[in-house]
């Protein structure tokens, strides 16, 4: 059976002593699957880690995709949303330099400037 095979290969693939020997199923294989690399991209930008932001941007993940968790925020929204200015100005910045949009609303409508909380960052984004 072809759903049994693909069951085996998925518990074959399963990394760092996850238990998959429950794993019944399609739904229940959903937490293994990897998140699509805008979605990483949106993750670094929200931590503030640069070193990561750099590296996903050379592999070619699209600066000005979006979050996939409902949000439709993009990774400079992510960014642009803390107060502390230090740790993700540069993050900022290296979107921009990107190709980042700063005219893309999210789902509710606001734009990166919008959800900015750091004066530094905001005047970036006007």
């Amino acid at each position: 059976d072809n759903k049994d095979d693909a069951m085996k290969k998925l518990r074959k693939r399963a990394l760092g002593g996850l238990n998959v020997g429950n794993i019944a199923n399609e739904d229940d294989a959903k937490p293994l699957r990897r998140p699509p690399p805008t979605a990483l991209l949106c993750k670094a930008a929200l931590h503030g880690d640069l070193p990561r932001v750099r590296a996903l941007l050379r592999m070619g993940v699209d600066v000005n995709g979006r979050f996939n968790d409902g949000s439709r925020r993009t990774p400079l929204h992510c960014a642009a949303q803390h107060t502390c200015g230090n740790r993700y100005l540069p993050v900022v910045v290296q979107l921009l330099r990107c190709g980042a949009r700063t005219d893309m609303l999210d789902a509710k409508g606001r734009r990166p400037v919008d959800v900015s909380l750091h004066p530094g960052v905001a005047h970036l984004l006007v």
